[in-house]
């Protein structure tokens, strides 16, 4: 259980999103240039997660961390049009920086940041980059901790079973954090809240006939389990790796003022079976059944 740049396609689609703005009908007559500026920037050897809005929403993706002329300080950056970066090399480069308003667009102000010249690109470890570009808020209002975590032993001779449970890191994530932004993407926290790495969720419906039989041994604390599935951890990058997975059980959570549960709002549960792992394991404790669960609690997840 030890996750490892999101998806290179997702990213992109997000650049280009920042680069041209939220249009209704495609159409660029009208735009205006509100404000031109130049700079030089140092462009990290390296990127970093950081949250970029566009067109009203939030992602959370790779983006630059630049060092402007004159300053110490990395800042971010979502996207330099015609700049072809490869991490590893720390660049300095001619930069411009171009305000539009255009009220027939979705969202009328935005900004496009382009290459005028690349300077330098030397092979180099950029220092004192920042962990990520997430603001505090972002955790706050779309991420949901995996915590409340609780396990299941059926063992004639539990003990050495239990023990390892409690005493095992990985369980507790390094005494840091698994988060999880709606249903589609991961961030692994450290114990200083550094992001250690993060990725995308793959989702897989399952129906209540699949789930395994085990689960019934340790259910959901709630009633009116409303879906089931798998969830996958996956890797970020091009290979479509999963890192880790849990079976999910959903249930309702929000409630609107009427009583009635407010569509595509949940509670989760992530489970796995670790049934044949202990019985190898601990042959000698007459290992039955182990089961541990997970809980997404006290905050909204949302398709």
């Amino acid at each position: 259980m030890k996750p490892g740049n999101f998806i290179s396609m997702i990213s992109a689609g997000i650049s280009a999103l920042i680069s041209v703005g939220c249009s209704i009908n495609d159409e660029p007559e009208g735009s205006q240039v509100m404000d031109y500026q130049e700079y030089e920037v140092v462009v990290a050897s390296k990127k970093v997660p950081g949250v970029v809005t566009s067109c009203g929403n939030k992602f959370l993706t790779d983006v630059y961390a630049v060092r402007y002329a004159g300053e110490d300080e990395w800042k971010m950056l979502p996207s330099i049009s015609g700049f072809e970066y490869e991490s590893g090399y720390e660049y300095t480069l001619q930069i411009s920086r171009t305000d539009y308003l255009d009220y027939s667009m979705g969202e009328p102000a935005w900004t496009e940041y382009a290459l005028i010249e690349e300077i330098s690109k030397e092979t180099k470890i950029s220092e004192n980059l920042p962990n990520n570009f997430i603001p505090e808020w972002y955790f706050k209002q779309y991420c949901a901790d995996v915590d409340d975590f609780a396990y299941k032993v059926e063992a004639e001779q539990p003990e050495s079973v239990i023990n390892d449970i409690g005493n095992n890191p990985e369980f507790s994530f390094n005494d840091g954090k698994l988060c999880m932004a709606g249903l589609s993407q991961w961030l692994l926290l450290d114990s200083n809240n550094n992001v250690e790495s993060w990725g995308r969720l793959k989702r897989v419906s399952m129906s209540a006939d699949e789930m395994p039989e085990i689960y019934r041994i340790f259910p959901p604390d709630d009633v009116g389990i409303r879906g089931y599935g798998r969830l996958e951890f996956m890797e970020l990058g091009e290979d479509d790796n999963s890192l880790m997975q849990f079976d999910i059980f959903f249930a309702p959570s929000a409630r609107s003022k009427a009583d009635q549960p407010i569509s595509h709002s949940f509670r989760l549960w992530l489970y796995k079976d670790l049934t044949e792992e202990y019985k190898e394991k601990y042959p000698d404790a007459g290992v039955e059944a182990v089961v541990i669960r997970y809980c997404v609690e006290n905050t909204y997840l949302t398709e």
